[in-house]
C-alpha cells in the first residue's frame, strides 16, 4: 500500500437532508469534502477516485455495501457526490441494516482518477437516518419461510412495516387499548375522531367512504358531514350531526336513522325502522320506509307533483281521466264519471303527461287498489270544450273528461281543481287539485 506523500482528505460533513427520494424510503445521502495536500494547498480542478464503504458493527466490521466514485474538485479543492449512486462494488443500498447494527463510513482515495485506491479512515455515523431505518425496520425478529405467528410474548413492533403486515396475531398485535377508556385520534392538536370505550365512533369532521359501508353491531356517531361513495347498510344507530350524503342506495334494517341537518340519498332508500331528519330530506330514487314513522321539517320529493291513493275499478282507466265514487262496486270503488257536476267526484287518475305521482298513501290490506287516484297536488287532467287558466274545472258529460264550470250554483260540492295551463295537443291540461 503506498504512503500518503501528497494529499490530506479533510471531511466537511455528510448531508442526510439532502437524501434523494426513490418512492417512499431514500436511495442515497449527499457526502462533500475537500481535498488538500500535505502542505494544506487545495487539489484544484482535478479528476480523483474514491471508493465508500459501509461498515456494520464497528470500525472494523463488516462490509455491507461498496461503492465507487470519479470526481472532479472545483477551484477551491471541493468535491460532492451521493453515496447509493456510484459504481456498486459489494452489496445493496436499500439492505443496510440501519435498524439493528451500528453503521461506520470508511474511505480511500486514489488522487490520480483510477483503482489505486489509499485507505483514509472510518468515522461512525451517529444519526441514523429516519427514512432508512423505516424501510429496514420490517426485518426485525422476521425470519424468511416462517409460517406460524409468535405468541403474544415476542414484542409486536416487528410486525408492523411499511410493506404489509406479517405474522400477525390479533389477540396480541393491534391498535387500540385493554382498559375500559376512549380511543382518541388527534391531529394538528385537535380531535378528529373517537371510539368510545362503549364501541361507538364518533366523527367530528367530515367522514367518506369510498366504496360500500356497513353498520352491525353498534353506533356511529358523526358530528359533521358523512359521505358515503357508493351503498349504505346500516343494522343499527347512525347519528348524524351535519350531512349525510349517499351515492347511491341506503338501507337501515333494524334501529333508527336520525340525521340532525340533511339527508341526500342519491338512489333508492330502504328504511325498516324509524327515520327523524331534523332537515332537509332528498330522495332522487324510491323511498320505502316500510313498518316504521318519518318525522321531517322539509321533505323535498323530486319524483313527481301529486299525492295520491288507491281505489278499485272494473273500468280500464287512463291516466287523466275524472272518476267518481262507484256505490255500486263496493268498498273503495270508483268509476268513470259520464255526467257533467257529479258531487260524487273523487279525482283524477295519476300518472298523465309524464307527471309523476309524488306521494302514495295507502294501508295494505284495507285500502287496496289498482288505480292511483290523484287528490291533491298538480296533475295532467283531460279535458272537453274550452279551458283557460284559472278556469275552476269539474266533471263533465263526457266520459272521464273535465270541462268549465259555467254554473257556480251548480259546481257547488262538484269542483275538481284548477286549471293552470291551455289545453296541450293531447287534450291535456295541468290542473291544481282541490277537491269542494
Amino acid at each position: 500500500m503506498k504512503k500518503m506523500n501528497y494529499y490530506l482528505l479533510v471531511f466537511i460533513w455528510l448531508c442526510v437532508s439532502q437524501m434523494l427520494q426513490a418512492q417512499n424510503v431514500p436511495q442515497g445521502m449527499r457526502y462533500q469534502a475537500l481535498a488538500h495536500d500535505l502542505k494544506g494547498n487545495p487539489m484544484r480542478a482535478q479528476t480523483i477516485s474514491l471508493r465508500v464503504e459501509i461498515l456494520a458493527g464497528g470500525p472494523g466490521g463488516k462490509v455491507v455495501y461498496a461503492e465507487t466514485h470519479r470526481v472532479v474538485t472545483d477551484a477551491g479543492g471541493a468535491f460532492s457526490l451521493t453515496i447509493g449512486e456510484g459504481t456498486v462494488q459489494n452489496g445493496q443500498f436499500s439492505a443496510i441494516p440501519w435498524s439493528t447494527a451500528e453503521i461506520w463510513l470508511r474511505t480511500a482515495i486514489d488522487e490520480r482518477g483510477g483503482n489505486d485506491f489509499e485507505l483514509l479512515g472510518s468515522s461512525r455515523l451517529l444519526a441514523v437516518p429516519y427514512a432508512f431505518h423505516a424501510g429496514t425496520a420490517e426485518m426485525l425478529l422476521q425470519s424468511a419461510g416462517t409460517s406460524e405467528k409468535p405468541g403474544c410474548n415476542v414484542p409486536g413492533i416487528p410486525f408492523w412495516n411499511l410493506q404489509g403486515n406479517t405474522l400477525v396475531n390479533d389477540t396480541c398485535h393491534f391498535i387500540g387499548t385493554n382498559v375500559a377508556v376512549d380511543l382518541v385520534f388527534k391531529t394538528n392538536q385537535a380531535e378528529r375522531m373517537r371510539l368510545t370505550k362503549e364501541g361507538n365512533l364518533l366523527v367530528h369532521g367530515e367522514a367518506e367512504i369510498t366504496d360500500n359501508l356497513y353498520i352491525k353491531p353498534d353506533s356511529v356517531i358523526v358530528i359533521n358531514q358523512f359521505s358515503v361513495l357508493e351503498n349504505a347498510s346500516i343494522e343499527q344507530a347512525l347519528v348524524i350531526g351535519g350531512k349525510l350524503d349517499v351515492a347511491d342506495n341506503l338501507t337501515v334494517t333494524d334501529d333508527t336513522l336520525l340525521i340532525r341537518h340533511q339527508l341526500v340519498i342519491n338512489e333508492d332508500a330502504y328504511i325498516g325502522q324509524d327515520a327523524l331528519v331534523e332537515g332537509n330530506l332528498k330522495v332522487n330514487g324510491n323511498f320505502d320506509l316500510s313498518n316504521s314513522t318519518l318525522q321531517v321539517k322539509c321533505l323535498n320529493i323530486l319524483g313527481g307533483c301529486d299525492w295520491f291513493e288507491w281505489s278499485q275499478s272494473d273500468d280500464i282507466l287512463k291516466p287523466g281521466e275524472v272518476v267518481v265514487i262507484d256505490p255500486l262496486g263496493g268498498f273503495n270503488a270508483v268509476h268513470r264519471s259520464t255526467k257533467a257536476y257529479d258531487r260524487t267526484v273523487v279525482g283524477v287518475v295519476s300518472g298523465a303527461g309524464d307527471i309523476r305521482p309524488g306521494i302514495s298513501l295507502s294501508q295494505p290490506g284495507i285500502l287496496d287498489g289498482n288505480t292511483p287516484i290523484a287528490l291533491g297536488g298538480k296533475v295532467m287532467v283531460r279535458i272537453t270544450g274550452n279551458v283557460h287558466p284559472g278556469d275552476l274545472l269539474c266533471s263533465s258529460n263526457i266520459p272521464g273528461r273535465a270541462m268549465a264550470v259555467k254554473h257556480r250554483r251548480k259546481a257547488h260540492g262538484a269542483v275538481l281543481g284548477k286549471a293552470l295551463s291551455l289545453p296541450n295537443e293531447e287534450g291535456l291540461v295541468l290542473m291544481l287539485v282541490m277537491m269542494k
